[in-house]
């Protein structure tokens, strides 16, 4: 869930996503992720925090169970 705060409102956006989890993936039995695709993964995420923070958006429960991967 992400909220942006405008004005004296504050509106909440819910998002659904289709696919693996972080912790779907770590937990799985599959491959462990390599020191570089856990590293792609981190700069990923944290370009896209970086995004959200100067739009004035706050992110929520942040946690491997919350992030999508392909």
């Amino acid at each position: 869930m992400t909220s942006h705060k405008s004005s004296e409102r504050q509106h909440e956006i819910l998002m659904k996503y289709h696919g693996k989890s972080l912790e779907e993936h770590i937990y799985s039995g599959s491959k462990p992720l390599t020191h570089f695709k856990i590293l792609q993964y981190l700069y990923n995420l944290l370009d896209l925090l970086e995004v959200l923070h100067e739009s004035g958006y706050a992110h929520g429960n942040l946690k491997p169970k919350n992030i999508a991967i392909n």
